[in-house]
């Protein structure tokens, strides 16, 4: 008789059982969301690492082996 009379609304255990399962969705929701971040910021660091590198346009000549002041 007092299981039909059972609401598992008011159980304190259900209750923090509810909370806890909450806080580990919001914990492995924040943490894949890092391991996202790090593997994006990984692949960007290697396209850039493997791209060729442009030559500097020559724009004068290069100065005297002395430096700029050489006699």
């Amino acid at each position: 008789m007092a299981d039909r009379d059972f609401d598992p609304s008011t159980d304190p255990m259900a209750a923090r059982n509810r909370v806890i399962r909450q806080r580990n969705v919001a914990l492995a929701l924040v943490l894949g969301f890092f391991v996202v971040l790090f593997f994006a910021i990984t692949v960007v660091k290697m396209r850039h690492m493997h791209m060729p590198h442009k030559s500097p346009t020559p724009t004068a000549t290069a100065p005297a082996a002395g430096g700029v002041n050489a006699p």
